[in-house]
């Protein structure tokens, strides 16, 4: 109930993804490409997951889990991407761990604020957000 076949599809994408592009591209690219697969009947199971996931409580700590492993996961992804053209890797390490912890973040945030995350997420949102972070603030 928790995962799907559109996770491997999207770890595949953001591992094997050009390696001189910045991330945001990758990771739009990677979402795209993944995303153009649903159909509307998977559309409709995702959503009856979804309703599940939201009644019962193991499910919901389950889902958390899996949030937390994403988030692990695209931290991996970000410091194999970038070890070999940085030299702190503190700096690498820390940097890392903020990218996947904020971009996890956003997903979440956007996700449970959508009635119909599968019609109102907007993925161009969690693409124009991962560019800020790149980009950095100006606050």
């Amino acid at each position: 109930v928790i995962t799907d076949e559109w996770d491997d599809l999207i770890v595949d994408l953001l591992r094997f993804g050009p390696h001189d592009r910045p991330i945001s591209e990758v990771l739009t690219n990677a979402l795209t490409t993944a995303l153009s697969t649903i159909t509307e009947a998977d559309r409709e199971a995702l959503r009856a997951r979804q309703a599940l996931t939201s009644q019962v409580p193991e499910l919901r700590a389950a889902a958390v889990e899996a949030v937390l492993g994403a988030r692990d996961m695209i931290l991996k992804l970000v410091i194999d991407r970038n070890a070999g053209r940085r030299h702190d890797t503190e700096v690498l390490n820390r940097e890392a761990q903020v990218f996947a912890d904020a971009v996890v973040g956003i997903i979440a945030a956007r996700y449970t604020a959508s009635a119909d995350p599968l019609l109102d997420f907007e993925w161009g949102d969690l693409v124009g957000s991962v560019a800020i972070l790149e980009r950095g603030f100006d606050l």
